[in-house]
């Protein structure tokens, strides 16, 4: 069963009436030459990048609205983290438990272990971390030979 929008056109291929209280209509949409209704909403495409590890993988969505069309590469931001890190650069320590980290994250402490390597250990207790963002942080602690 499937409801009917209004402007749809449908065609009737053929009826019955096996009882007295009873109808059957078979019915076929067809194309309408002039649409009467169009769709307001845009296309949005989501492309996905993957490499053989999930640490490769970016993700662009692209947005097309009618003739326009735009392609974002998005980008993750935490400021007060980043504030952390730059607070202890230099310190082969960081503790940076309970502060509500997650994968997105561990991608910018990454980056701070591959640059700064110095970092030696890092104290990641009681936050919102996968093995996702574990692996970031393996990759990074690989190319760190502290």
């Amino acid at each position: 069963m499937r409801l009917l929008l209004p402007a749809t056109q449908i065609q009737v291929l053929g009826k019955i009436k096996p009882s007295s209280d009873l109808h059957i209509i078979h019915l076929k949409e067809v194309k309408s030459p002039h649409p009467l209704l169009q769709s307001s909403f845009s296309t949005l495409s989501i492309t996905s990048l993957t490499a053989p590890n999930p640490i490769a993988q970016d993700i662009k969505v692209a947005a097309k609205n009618g003739s326009n069309s735009a392609s974002v590469t998005e980008l993750y931001e935490n400021k007060p983290l980043k504030k952390t890190l730059d607070t202890m650069k230099g310190s082969p320590a960081l503790n940076l438990s309970k502060k509500q980290l997650n994968d997105d994250d561990t991608k910018i402490v990454a980056n701070d272990i591959k640059i700064n390597s110095t970092r030696s250990n890092i104290s990641l207790n009681d936050n919102q971390i996968t093995s996702i963002g574990a692996q970031y942080l393996a990759k990074a602690f690989q190319t760190n030979t502290t």
